[in-house]
């Protein structure tokens, strides 16, 4: 991710884009592995893993829906060229087959074929000498100065962005001039004013054409005809986790750059027939669980972007600050990380982190943990929240003094990849390659012997420089194997 603000100018070649992708594919090798990769379509029989949401992407329909086979998901995602001329018949007829279909949520941008959704368009047509378009010249400006609002079965996107389920989608309907449809405009500066409205920290971006190098091959013309600006703000200053377009029938298909899947979901080939099968996409939910930095205590440097929290090193009242004063941003945030130095022994630690647990305990004003997306359950329930796969999150399994694990309606525990088991199970957490992590728990005298038979466990007196307090306030930790 790039940091800071980044602006984007006009590129050298932006009129000519078969040249800018032969410039920067010689010299930077831009668009060749490791730079860029193919990308096979996911099966629709593929079950959506847990935590994801899954996006239908099609474009390019032309009023062709008839034959269409959906398939299952939970937001459809249409990136323009809906109708032929955009006529209000057929756009009230793509709202009807919108209206049938059984996505939650429905999101759809116009193409350079929904003429009458670009005003500036429709006002120069009208002074037109010739009919270039007689059905579209014959239409009264009453008939589609509204036009937008007979799309009803869905959330239409024109320069504008929609947060759903936590995503954030942006979509714009702009593309290079072409023949002198509807939203062209010139290579350059007046297609680059249009993507700086784009907003940073936006999840999915939706365009009609696509970027430069990225399924904008034409065979016929033997010519790229991508944005070079779209390009550069997406990869350079947007950095979207998905950018959806289409436009050009032949570009069908799937690419990233390692950051960004770019999908050209044209539905309609070159010869207008309705072959190309929607794309689906799973992302994984957004947590929505933020904090402002000015509300960290001092004592707290920064959090990094596995959500630990990393403190300054020698401070004999680390576990003090952070359990009385920090206990919901553990809750939030997941495991602290700290560095320590001023306890003589495991035990003396142990008993200051007891002792502090249950002071915070006590403190009304602290909700009870509820399930849900970002929230850690009690009894033998997994604590699982939604994260993407460069921020692996484990949390642990959490057993009440009472006996909550015993409860005949919550699901007995089991081993994954996210999760830390009491007991006689193995203690693990799952991370990448780079950070191995095996910890060992501390919990009551009686516990503590059977829960390190483990062979994976570390030695019983080994005390490492990290520890953990449980986010809803228990009192078992667990030590860094060194």
């Amino acid at each position: 991710m790039a940091h800071g603000k980044v602006t984007i100018t006009v590129d050298e070649y932006s009129s000519n884009p078969t040249q800018a992708f032969t410039h920067y594919n010689i010299n930077q090798s831009r668009f060749q592995p490791p730079h860029v990769h193919m990308v096979d379509p996911i099966p629709y029989d593929t079950p959506k893993p847990t935590g994801h949401t899954r996006f239908v992407c099609v474009s390019d329909t032309h009023s062709r829906t008839d034959g269409i086979q959906m398939p299952y998901g939970d937001v459809l995602l249409h990136m323009g060229d809906f109708t032929e001329l955009g006529l209000p018949s057929e756009v009230k007829k793509f709202n009807d087959w919108l209206g049938g279909l059984p996505y939650e949520f429905k999101v759809v941008i116009a193409g350079n074929h929904e003429l009458t959704f670009d005003k500036d368009f429709m006002a120069e047509l009208v002074k037109q000498d010739f009919y270039r378009f007689p059905s579209v010249s014959k239409l009264k400006p009453e008939d589609f100065d509204n036009v937008q609002s007979l799309l009803t079965n869905c959330v239409y996107l024109q320069d504008s962005d929609v947060t759903i389920k936590g995503f954030r989608i942006y979509g714009t309907p702009w593309t290079p001039w072409f023949n002198g449809w509807g939203f062209n405009l010139p290579r350059g500066q007046s297609l680059l004013d249009k993507w700086n409205q784009v907003p940073e920290g936006i999840d999915i971006l939706m365009t009609h054409g696509p970027p430069l190098g990225f399924r904008d091959w034409v065979p016929k013309e033997l010519q790229r005809v991508g944005c070079v600006e779209l390009l550069n703000t997406v990869q350079k200053r947007v950095q979207p986790k998905l950018h959806a377009f289409g436009g050009i029938h032949e570009g069908y298909g799937i690419m990233t750059d390692g950051f960004t899947t770019f999908i050209n979901a044209s539905t309609c080939t070159v010869s207008f027939q309705p072959t190309n099968p929607p794309i689906v996409f799973d992302l994984p939910n957004p947590s929505t669980s933020t904090i402002p930095k000015q509300a960290l205590p001092k004592h707290i440097t920064r959090l990094t972007r596995d959500s630990w929290v990393e403190c300054q090193p020698d401070l004999h009242h680390l576990v003090n600050i952070l359990i009385a004063s920090c206990l919901m941003v553990c809750r939030l945030y997941g495991p602290i990380s700290a560095q320590h130095k001023g306890w003589k022994n495991e035990k003396g630690l142990q008993n200051s982190i007891r002792h502090n647990v249950s002071l915070a305990r006590q403190s009304p004003s602290l909700p009870d943990p509820k399930p849900g997306p970002a929230a850690i359950l009690t009894g033998a329930q997994s604590a699982t929240i939604g994260r993407t796969a460069k921020q692996p999150q484990p949390y642990e399994w959490m057993d009440d003094e009472e006996g909550q694990r015993e409860s005949p309606s919550l699901p007995d525990p089991k081993p994954g990849p996210a999760a830390i088991l009491t007991g006689a199970q193995s203690a693990m957490i799952g991370r990448t390659a780079k950070q191995p992590q095996p910890y060992e728990w501390m919990d009551d005298e009686e516990g503590q012997r059977e829960g390190r038979q483990g062979p994976s466990l570390p030695p019983r007196n080994k005390l490492g420089e990290n520890f953990y307090v449980r986010q809803d306030g228990t009192r078992s930790t667990f030590f860094s194997k060194e």
